[in-house]
């Protein structure tokens, strides 16, 4: 990323992964929040153009899940 002061370097995540985040953090929120709606719409749009983009490729979302699951029986 380009700054007035030079070149930083920043890590984007994988936009399927940001996708899962995004499905569990509208989850953990506050049903008193406008956050939750905004966290499944992002997510919403993150897997629309993933489908749109590869639709030929297995979906990357699932496997991030598995990952996650995975994960978590450890």
């Amino acid at each position: 990323m380009l700054s007035p002061h030079g070149i930083v370097t920043v890590r984007v995540p994988a936009p399927e992964r940001l996708a899962v985040h995004k499905l569990i953090v509208s989850q953990l929120r506050s049903t008193a929040s406008i956050k939750p709606e905004k966290d499944l719409r992002q997510a919403a749009t993150l897997i629309e153009a993933l489908a749109e983009r590869f639709p030929n490729v297995p979906s990357s979302e699932e496997s991030a899940w598995e990952e996650l699951n995975s994960l978590r029986a450890k």
